[in-house]
């Protein structure tokens, strides 16, 4: 903190902390159940006079030190007692959630918030991850009325790693820069509950935030990921919110919408949208127009990288990706068909890697699933140009 004070370019703290593997914070009361206690002292008296006079008025006792309140809530969320932080985490989230009136206050704190409660996203006590993540929930969904946005979306640029490609923090020339992809994280957390708990977040942000327009490129690989999940309700979640921001899509766009289905357009004659076949139980039967929609919209901001990962070193990263590929595939249907040199060659790659490290045979039967699905929506004619020339053995397209 001094260093910060004269100006020293720095880290900031609460990418710093994501890096951590020990929380080394001076703590001046021992006692951990004292400070639990206070925690909750301090909500009974934020809460209990909004609750009972309906209102957040300057009259109450508690308006004139609302902010050193949330700056202590923030120092509770940096405790090293767990419980506390889970004690923390809620209080926030219950301040952001159950009392709208105290909106307009928290507008200044919500993105501090959240970028406080990111580090305790890698807490390796699941009941802290699945505080931390209705915190952050809860703050980044805080109404921002005037500018019709979310009060803490700054921080999902964080929570997703993202980084501009043309602007370079000062901190960076003397410290190293790494961000912490943390949805990527979660998305692989073993708990289930974590992961449900994760995909209601995403897909309410997905559907419901004000300006979900400028966040839904970054968030919608996730939802797709969830798609794959291997519990059911973290699919359904998945499932509903991208349902529920297609349909919003569609009446955006109702002439074209209306078009295709007034014509008869809605996919070309040629593929196969019989729902048997389609990879279940990820996908159970053909997605709705505007889920489609909006996917295609996106596909090509994660095609690549998905393709990419088919032939990782990893057994878990291949399969998620060649899962991925096959919702996406469903999705995206005759669109992708534009992709078709792209995703041949990475298929043949994947498959040619398969074989020459041995791997088990579940990974090339994914791969090859990836394979028939796509072949549901593309005609012979569109892959047979690309695919002879490797049957055959041209040294022009497959190099010996």
């Amino acid at each position: 903190m001094e260093e910060y004070k004269r100006g020293k370019a720095i880290a900031r703290p609460d990418i710093k902390m994501g890096f951590a593997r020990e929380r080394k914070i001076r703590v001046i009361e021992p006692s951990e159940e004292l400070r639990l206690a206070l925690c909750n002292l301090l909500m009974v008296i934020l809460i209990e006079p909004t609750i009972r006079h309906k209102v957040v008025s300057s009259a109450q006792p508690i308006i004139p030190y609302f902010h050193e309140a949330m700056l202590i809530l923030a120092g509770f969320v940096r405790d090293p007692f767990p419980d506390l932080q889970v004690c923390a985490a809620e209080a926030i989230a219950q301040l952001c959630a159950e009392i709208p009136l105290f909106h307009q206050v928290l507008i200044p704190y919500a993105t501090p918030f959240a970028r406080i409660l990111m580090a305790n996203l890698r807490h390796k006590l699941a009941k802290v991850r699945l505080a931390t993540i209705h915190g952050i929930w809860r703050t980044v969904a805080v109404e921002h009325a005037s500018k019709c946005r979310g009060a803490g979306v700054e921080a999902i640029a964080d929570l997703v790693g993202f980084q501009e490609n043309n602007i370079v923090n000062t901190s960076s020339f003397y410290i190293p820069d790494t961000r912490i992809n943390y949805f990527a994280d979660l998305t692989r957390d073993k708990s289930i509950p974590v992961r449900r708990a994760l995909s209601l977040c995403l897909a309410d942000w997905f559907a419901r935030l004000p300006d979900r327009r400028d966040h839904q490129p970054r968030i919608v690989a996730y939802i797709l990921n969830f798609l794959i999940d291997d519990d059911a309700q973290v699919r359904d979640a998945a499932r509903e919110g991208l349902d529920t921001a297609g349909d919003e899509w569609a009446r955006e766009h109702e002439e074209k919408v209306r078009e295709k289905k007034q014509y008869g357009v809605d996919g070309d004659s040629r593929c196969n949208h019989d729902p048997k076949g389609l990879p279940r139980p990820y996908v159970i039967e053909r997605p709705p127009m505007g889920s489609r929609l909006i996917v295609r919209a996106f596909s090509n901001r994660f095609l690549q990288p998905a393709l990419e990962e088919l032939a990782h070193w990893r057994d878990k990263a291949r399969s998620q990706s060649a899962l991925l590929l096959c919702v996406l595939i469903v999705y995206c249907e005759e669109h992708l068909v534009q992709e078709l040199p792209k995703i041949i060659h990475s298929v043949s790659k994947a498959l040619a890697k398969i074989r020459r490290e041995k791997y088990e045979i579940e990974q090339r039967n994914l791969v090859l699933r990836c394979c028939e699905t796509l072949g549901r929506y593309a005609a012979p004619d569109t892959y047979l140009q690309f695919l002879s020339p490797r049957i055959s053995g041209d040294l022009q397209v497959v190099p010996g």
